[in-house]
């Protein structure tokens, strides 16, 4: 019995020879590219291209709507994507049901989100399908991966959307939480619009997440307008915190 991960020509070609009866090896490629088996995937691209010139198999979509490549950045096989790229699927969101560019933000892999970028994927969103820097931004927002939302925010992303500090708040991520807050105390007094729509988010959900952070909590708490007696308080806690602890002296 021929060996599953690493097939050979002979025992891959009727599947092959079956090409115009789509989609017998479109799976098979997905699966490959799902499992991270890179030989069969570079065996599956050669023999197809060399077999059917001129198909575009490398974008055919399985029953989900999802071609090869979303399938291996969903999963984060690097080798894969770049193989793919390097036989030319084509990346422009314009052309997808799911833009591989959201696939990388939506599931944390930020070395091939940069590699799309490498391949011509953009972040500029010139034509109208075409998905926005602001729209991956909060998608990594939303699902927690805060290297990709640094990456993002240092390429030009609106960092001040309050639904993108929500979301990390609903996440309980307080490291993406407290990045963003403090990219908005950064604007000072300009976006008042932002912290009237965290203000209701200021004692369930701010205070926990920045209990670590009493200075950021303070300066959140000026700008959420809350009661004179918690800047008080957080006065006095920051007070106590600079304070050098008592030397005891032996009697």
């Amino acid at each position: 019995m021929a060996n599953e991960k690493n097939p050979t020509p002979q025992d891959s070609s009727t599947t092959l020879k079956r090409v115009g009866i789509f989609p017998t090896p479109v799976p098979l490629l997905h699966v490959a590219c799902k499992q991270g088996d890179f030989p069969r995937v570079k065996l599956l691209v050669e023999n197809i291209e060399c077999r059917t010139p001129g198909l575009a198999f490398i974008d055919l979509k399985d029953d989900e709507g999802l071609v090869p490549l979303n399938v291996a950045v969903r999963h984060g096989r690097e080798n894969i994507v770049k193989l793919l790229l390097q036989k030319k699927a084509k990346i422009h969101s314009n052309i997808h049901q799911h833009p591989p560019l959201e696939d990388a933000c939506e599931y944390g892999h930020l070395a091939i989100l940069k590699l799309l970028l490498a391949h011509g994927a953009t972040l500029e969103g010139k034509d109208p399908d075409d998905i926005t820097i602001h729209e991956l931004f909060l998608t990594a927002c939303e699902n927690g991966h805060r290297d990709i939302v640094i990456f993002l925010a240092e390429k030009g992303a609106n960092t001040l959307v309050p639904q993108a500090v929500i979301a990390a708040i609903e996440l309980n991520d307080s490291r993406i939480a407290r990045f963003l807050l403090r990219e908005a105390l950064k604007k000072g007094d300009g976006i008042p619009e932002y912290w009237e729509e965290l203000a209701e988010y200021y004692e369930d959900y701010l205070v926990p997440l920045c209990v670590k952070a009493p200075a950021l909590l303070l300066d959140c708490a000026k700008r959420t307008g809350q009661p004179e007696k918690e800047i008080q308080k957080l006065n006095m806690i920051l007070g106590s915190a600079a304070e050098p602890p008592t030397k005891k002296h032996a009697p």
